[in-house]
């Protein structure tokens, strides 16, 4: 029995450039077996919805295997955004990364907004980052 509270999970999924007329995915979950062990069929999407985030950027400073690089990350938002929590940053697998303190993370552009304070990035996972 799945309790609540006891499991996370991540999903990559592609999504479709607008709602879909039919709105409805399912979530079956199986055991190592491949036998379904649960399942929920016919579950109502959300409205999907373009938020203007384009040109995505990644940049380092070096690449050599088992070093330290300094990574830069970027996008730009091309209107008013509401309704945006946070930005999530997955690792590759096999990549971690070694800050520190959340003091660690800079934030280069003033006029994106993060909370105030110094804790506003979440650094406790090696193998991702939430801003």
């Amino acid at each position: 029995t799945m309790t609540s509270g006891q499991y996370a999970f991540a999903l990559a999924v592609d999504l479709p450039p607008e709602t879909p007329t039919v709105n409805t995915f399912s979530l079956v979950i199986r055991d190592q077996d491949n036998n379904v062990v649960d399942a929920a069929y016919s579950i109502q999407g959300m409205q999907i919805e373009n938020i203007g985030v384009s040109e995505p950027t990644l940049a380092w400073s070096k690449a050599e295997p088992g070093q330290r690089t300094q990574i830069t990350i970027g996008m730009t938002f091309t209107k008013d955004t509401q309704g945006v929590k946070a930005v999530l940053i997955m690792l590759p697998d096999k990549f971690i990364h070694d800050v520190l303190t959340p003091t660690d993370v800079q934030n280069m552009n003033k006029r994106f907004p993060v909370a105030s304070g110094s804790d506003w990035a979440d650094t406790q996972y090696s193998d991702r980052m939430k801003i």
